[in-house]
């Protein structure tokens, strides 16, 4: 008589079978009442369940909870409800630890689980892999682009080392980073980035050595401030939206042509080595234009204030010669724009060409008296003074240091805000 075998999984239908008779519904053999010569088929049932039917192929006829192993890829996978093969060491959280994810292995997002952190592991050039983080709304396209849907990210990250960010190795390389349109958040870049193209609306950082070969804020009317806290190497054509100022308080460096359609503040170091273009205004926290000369070793980087003259066995010398004609400028502390900044030593001070800058003096100023050098070397004096003693003296071709900002009764050494190369 032929007997049924119930199953807890879905078809819970029985399983038929006949007397004398085999079933191969499953992947194992069922025997029937009276079949002869079945201790052989017993036997290789419990082997296949005893290696979980080791095979470079699926098992073709499963059942859910039914386990496999792939020797090829060293796999153990179970049979799903809904029909699948799922990896026993597939991440099911939002965690992804490094001993879990093979060299070169993508896991998608589908798998994490809704409301958690999403990761995205790419392997770089060497097989390593590395993680992405995003906390809102993202997607990379099939042609390198990586984007933050609209107003999807409150704060982003790309850093070296920190699991909870995205993490951006120097060897992975994103062809395109947008982040347009986000509301009331800020793009922080960290680390060694190395991205073709940056587009971005949000309010950006750049904290560290980030390269950037293109970096495009110029997407939208209403860009937020851009700043550059530490140091960072930018490449290629860089446009700034009108609405939007860029300010740096750390160093930047430009290999490129920039172009400047909003305001512009730098508050450190900025290296421009192709084209600045501004359509709007560039400012500074200080006041002069100067140039670096190299010195003789009677005058320094150290000696703000003093006045120098072109002579010596270098460019400029301290000067010490009443009226000198061979003037050169007085040396600035924090020159507003420096040409030859490339040539910073100690023997190649910045000179204030032009300006408002302090200057060491000797005795009585009024506001715009003329200065001129004396015999008290790098200190200037007041032409008006002398000229008060001398009635027919008159200041000599290229012997004008400035004009006087302040007033003065003291008559000894001191130091007074000066407009320089104001004649």
């Amino acid at each position: 008589m032929a007997y049924s075998i119930n199953r807890f999984s879905s078809p819970a239908s029985g399983i038929t079978v006949a007397d004398g008779a085999v079933n191969n519904t499953f992947d194992i053999t069922i025997i029937g009442k009276g079949f002869t010569n079945y201790g052989e088929i017993i036997q290789e049932n419990l082997v296949h369940m005893l290696e979980n039917f080791n095979r470079t192929t699926a098992p073709s006829s499963p059942t859910p909870g039914q386990l496999w192993f792939n020797p090829s890829t060293a796999v153990l996978s179970v049979r799903t409800d809904a029909g699948a093969w799922k990896n026993l060491d597939d991440i099911v959280t939002g965690t992804v630890t490094n001993d879990s994810v093979a060299a070169g292995a993508a896991i998608a997002i589908s798998k994490l689980a809704s409301g958690t952190s999403a990761q995205i592991i790419v392997a770089d050039s060497g097989g390593v892999p590395t993680y992405r983080t995003m906390t809102g709304g993202g997607s990379i396209s099939n042609t390198g682009v990586f984007g933050l849907s609209a107003n999807g990210v409150t704060t982003v990250e790309i850093a070296t080392a920190a699991v909870q960010t995205i993490n951006m190795d120097a060897s992975v390389a994103v062809n395109t980073f947008r982040a347009e349109n986000l509301t009331a958040s800020t793009l922080i870049l960290v680390g060694n980035i190395s991205t073709s193209t940056l587009i971005t609306s949000s309010a950006l950082n750049i904290t560290s050595s980030a390269v950037i070969n293109v970096l495009d804020v110029s997407v939208s009317a209403t860009i937020p401030d851009l700043n550059v806290v530490t140091s960072a190497s930018i490449h290629g054509a860089t446009v700034f939206a009108s609405a939007g100022s860029v300010r740096f308080n750390g160093s930047a460096i430009f290999t490129s042509n920039v172009h400047f359609t909003g305001s512009a503040q730098f508050d450190a170091s900025v290296v421009f080595t192709g084209t600045v273009v501004t359509t709007g205004t560039l400012e500074a926290t200080y006041a002069d234009l100067a140039e670096r000369y190299e010195s003789d070793g009677t005058i320094s980087v150290n000696d703000v204030g003093m006045v120098a003259v072109f002579g010596g066995e270098k460019e400029i010398t301290l000067s010490t010669e009443f009226m000198d004609e061979r003037v050169a400028g007085v040396i600035s502390a924090n020159p507003a724009y420096c040409m030859n900044n490339s040539l910073r030593t100690e023997m190649h001070p910045a000179v204030a060409l032009q300006g408002k800058v302090p200057v060491k003096i000797q005795g009585q100023f009024q506001k715009g008296d003329l200065l001129i050098t004396s015999s008290f070397s790098g200190r200037a004096v007041s032409f008006q003074n002398l000229r008060g003693e001398k009635e027919n003296l008159t200041p000599r071709p290229g012997s004008i240091i400035g004009k006087s900002l302040e007033v003065r009764e003291d008559n000894g050494p001191g130091s007074i805000l000066v407009a320089v190369g104001r004649f």
